[in-house]
Order: C-alpha cells, then sequence, then structure tokens
C-alpha cells in the first residue's frame, strides 16, 4: 500500500473522514495459476482487453464519502525480456517508456457504500502497441484526460496498480492524497502473440469468449503448432492465433467462433498532466485482421 501526498504546493484539507481503503483481487486463484507459469497479456494495434481481467472487492471506505477509482500500468523494472527454452529471461535493457495513461473507472465518482456493494471491474481497459494511438478518451476535466486505452511496450513486464482517491471532484485530484494498491500475481509480460503454450491453454480454457475456438478445435492445432515450433528450442510467435479478444462484451462471443493467425515511484499524476488532447477511433476490442503481422516483434 503506497500513499502518493497531494501536488506540491498543496495541502489536503481535514475533512473528518476516517477510513482505510482496503482492496482484495477477485478471482485471486485464477491469477495465481496464471502468474505461476508468468501471465502473458496481449497488445495490439486495435487494443486487447485483459484475460484474467482486473476485478477488486473493495472494503474500509467510509459509506457515504464520494471515492474515485483509477487504474494505471507501469513497468516493474528496466528489462526486457525474451522467451528461449520455456522460459522467461531478461534480454536486455528496456526500451523508452511508453506515454503513461491513467484510466478511470467510468462509475468514479461513486459512494464508499456503492463501491462495496459488489466487485468493482476494470475490463474494459484495453492494451495496444499503437504508440501513436489518439482514442479513447474518457474525460477531460482541468488538464486531466482519461484514457481507455493504455500503450505498453512488448516483452517487457508490467503491473496494475489500482488508486483510491476520497473525492467527489476530477479537478480536485492534483491536491488530494492518493491511496494505492498493487498485487503482485498481477505482474504480466506484454506481448504481441502468446509465447508460452500453458499460457495459451489457460486462456483458450478459462476464458469464457474462447468458448467458440475451444468448440471448434482450434486448441488442438494450436498446440500442434506451438509443438513444432518448440522443436527448434527457439520462442516464434505463433503466426495463426485464436480470435480469442480477452474481450468480454457478449455480442463478440460469435467472433470467437473463429480462428486466425517498475517499481515506478513516479507520481502516477505526473501521467495525466503529460498527457495531450486525443479523439477517437475505437475498433470496440475486436482483434484485427492484421493483428498477426504483429506477431514479428516478439522474436528475439
Amino acid at each position: 500500500h503506497v500513499f502518493f501526498r497531494a501536488a506540491a504546493g498543496f495541502e489536503p484539507k481535514d475533512d473528518g473522514v476516517k477510513d482505510n481503503p482496503k482492496a482484495t483481487l477477485d478471482g485471486k486463484k485464477l491469477w495465481d495459476i496464471f502468474f505461476e507459469h508468468g501471465t502473458e497479456m496481449v497488445i495490439t494495434k486495435s487494443g486487447r482487453r485483459m484475460f484474467p481481467s482486473f476485478k477488486v472487492k473493495m472494503s474500509g471506505l467510509d459509506k457515504k464519502a464520494k471515492y474515485i477509482l483509477l487504474l494505471d500500468i507501469v513497468p516493474v523494472d528496466d528489462c526486457r525480456y525474451k522467451f528461449h527454452n520455456g522460459t522467461w529471461s531478461i534480454a536486455g535493457k528496456a526500451d523508452p517508456d511508453m506515454p503513461r495513461r491513467m484510466y478511470i473507472h467510468p462509475d468514479s465518482p461513486c459512494s464508499g457504500e456503492q463501491w462495496m456493494q459488489k466487485p468493482v471491474s476494470f475490463q474494459k481497459l484495453k492494451l495496444t502497441n499503437n504508440i501513436a494511438d489518439k482514442s479513447g478518451f474518457v474525460s477531460t476535466p482541468f488538464f486531466f484526460i482519461f484514457f481507455l486505452f493504455t500503450i505498453l511496450n512488448s516483452m517487457h513486464k508490467y503491473q496494475p496498480r489500482l488508486h483510491v482517491v476520497r473525492t467527489h471532484d476530477l479537478m480536485a485530484l492534483p491536491f488530494v492524497e492518493w491511496k494505492t494498491l498493487a498485487f503482485e500475481e498481477t505482474v504480466f509480460i506484454a506481448v504481441t502473440a502468446y509465447q508460452n503454450e500453458k499460457i495459451t491453454q489457460l486462456k483458450i480454457d478459462n476464458n469464457p469468449f474462447a468458448k467458440g475456438f475451444r468448440d471448434s478445435g482450434g486448441g488442438k492445432r494450436e498446440k500442434k503448432r506451438l509443438a513444432l515450433h518448440s522443436s527448434s528450442h527457439e520462442s516464434y510467435p505463433l503466426t495463426k492465433r485464436a480470435k480469442m479478444d480477452d474481450d468480454h462484451d457478449d455480442e463478440e462471443d460469435s467472433n470467437l467462433k473463429h480462428t486466425k493467425t517498475s517499481n515506478n515511484n513516479n507520481n502516477p499524476r505526473d501521467a495525466t498532466r503529460s498527457a495531450t488532447s486525443h479523439g477517437g477511433d475505437d475498433d470496440d476490442g475486436d482483434v484485427d485482421d492484421n493483428d498477426g503481422a504483429e506477431s514479428g516483434g516478439d522474436d528475439d
């Protein structure tokens, strides 16, 4: 748990509210299984949602006070990784960090009582490697811009961070105290195609929106392709992948029946200050037919 003080020169006023924000990771058992094998999250030009989804159960909030919940994804270290002979290892120094973006939960601000009623899901956040992305802004109060997309470097390790801010006003974010919570088991490596066949199978077996892929027998074909690749003892991205968007929109279920090829201690508010205005195109999370062409970036 980390507290971020208000912006320099501003002391948050004591509103008399006594709370102790806490969060437990929803679906921890599934996260643990992925973490054991080295969680991978696919990033695409058009954006891909995380699976497992980042969901938390909140506690310790004042029932009547208003809170804003935010999420960002930060580098874990300054290394670039490679997958070789079935294991991940350091391949060198990290690429320059991508522009930091902050995602605000769409229900914000909300009362502590409402936040604590049910798990809070950040499933709409999408991961992209498109540095030219100009989409996904949610709100532009004052100098803050909140994005539905976060830009990551492939083959780098990241960790989501949850920020809890007791305020009803978005424009007050720079001037109040933030509490930040993170879970070790949510650490993942960003990839343009799954590297570890165990992770591929875990995604197929556990993502409900991969049902069509399972029914079509795509899993067997994928494992056979992986076996051929692994015979050379090198890591190769899959040239054909499940159209398994890791998305959670019901209307996308039918699309999945087809197959195809930081610890960073900076104040998270700095990210929002450096953002520039964006306007948008969003593919609604559907995987592009061109995604497979981006897979080659993962080879080392």
